[in-house]
């Protein structure tokens, strides 16, 4: 806040036959830093205090033994206290916690700067104040200068912009906040920092938002790494300078960490016969239903079996993204049996490796000549096929020796 005004001091009559030309002092200038208070702030006013008038002279005329004698002489304005004349609500006030005494002269034309520390006490009123500078001038007119102060308790928030109201155990989850100043003034040292808890991971630790001007707004992402289920409350603290005064604002929301994978493996079809000497095939779809990309992600089979290929590379995933896998089942040294294969996915989710928990598919391994039912209905209908053609070759051959005979 800037602000110029000219106070001018009225102007003395003549008298003793001095001919003159009051100087007129005023504020030309004044900064307040921060320019809005919160209620406990503290401020910096500085004032420039001058004198307007480019020359200020008094001019004296003597005669000495006949000889007339005009002498001009320039003289300066005398400032004997400048004092910061408190405002308040009627229990708290906007006050200085000093004043200045025998300042001394400011000549024509030139200024002085004065500094005040102002402090809005703790629980004032949030609204409009006017303390006075009040000027003290020796010989002359005083002169007394509203300051305009604004007291405000709008803050600095934090949106939940994407944070969603359940999390997986597995990995991490990303979650974007915003910060916004609703105040009317530029804040500083703005930085958004996570409270440390022993369920939870986040990633970084805290964001420097740096300067936040009014109304501006920044998004910042943190991610969540939890540590057990259960829910929890999750705090962020938003720490803030107005001028030299340092705020922090707290802000939390419930979470809960589930069981439910977010990253897992998806089986279809019945289950595999695996003939002795023979393979089948176990196919599976890998889902990816976190908010963010992962990468690096591969499935690993694990089993007494022979399977190819022993990983499956898939690379990275975006959001939402399902992707099919196959893997072809061969017996190898086992016997005759039921038997269940694992599988588990593992990824990279920002500098970290993630496994999820391993998921089970169920084969059996049967005798070369077994069917089971499934291969059983084709064999069936193979065996009726050679039957019916069979029936057919004899019928031809019995009518054919009916015409010989």
């Amino acid at each position: 806040m800037k602000t110029s005004i000219f106070i001018i001091v009225l102007l003395l009559g003549l008298s003793c036959g001095l001919a003159t030309a009051d100087p007129t002092i005023m504020i030309s200038d004044y900064t307040l830093t921060p320019e809005v208070l919160f209620p406990g702030d503290t401020a910096q006013l500085v004032i420039t205090l001058a004198n307007g008038e480019t020359t200020h002279t008094i001019t004296s005329t003597s005669t000495t033994g006949g000889t007339t004698t005009v002498r001009t002489d320039t003289v300066a304005a005398t400032i004997d206290k400048v004092r910061f004349i408190a405002d308040g609500d009627g229990t708290k006030e906007v006050r200085a916690s000093e004043s200045f005494s025998s300042i001394g002269d400011i000549a024509p034309g030139t200024s002085l700067d004065l500094t005040f520390k102002i402090l809005a006490e703790n629980n004032i009123t949030s609204d409009w104040y006017f303390p006075a500078i009040s000027v003290d001038v020796e010989s002359y007119e005083d002169v007394r200068y509203p300051i305009p102060i604004k007291i405000s308790d709008a803050s600095v928030d934090l949106l939940l912009t994407e944070v969603p109201s359940k999390i997986s155990i597995g990995g991490e989850t990303s979650v974007t906040l915003t910060v916004v100043n609703t105040r009317e003034n530029q804040v500083d040292g703005v930085i958004i920092q996570h409270t440390d808890q022993d369920e939870l991971l986040v990633s970084p630790s805290s964001i420097a938002v740096g300067s936040l001007a009014s109304d501006a707004s920044q998004a910042v992402m943190f991610a969540l790494k939890p540590q057990q289920t259960g829910v929890f409350n999750v705090s962020f603290d938003i720490i803030f300078k107005n001028g030299e005064n340092q705020h922090i604002q707290t802000i939390s929301f419930p979470l809960e960490v589930i069981e439910t994978l977010d990253v897992a493996p998806v089986f279809y079809g019945n289950t595999p016969y695996v003939p002795v000497g023979g393979s089948s095939r176990i196919r599976l779809e890998v889902f990816n239903a976190k908010t963010s990309e992962i990468s690096g992600v591969i499935v690993t089979p694990i089993t007494d079996a022979e399977v190819s290929p022993s990983q499956y590379f898939i690379g990275s995933m975006d959001p939402d993204d399902v992707f099919s896998v196959s893997f072809d089942v061969y017996p190898g040294s086992l016997s005759v049996g039921n038997y269940s294969m694992g599988f588990v996915v593992s990824f990279k989710q920002g500098e970290d490796y993630y496994e999820t928990p391993m998921a089970y598919k169920e084969f059996q391994v049967i005798p070369r000549q077994e069917q089971p039912s499934e291969a059983g209905s084709g064999v069936f209908i193979g065996a009726f096929i050679i039957i019916v053609l069979a029936v057919i070759v004899l019928l031809y051959f019995f009518k054919l020796r009916r015409r010989r005979l």
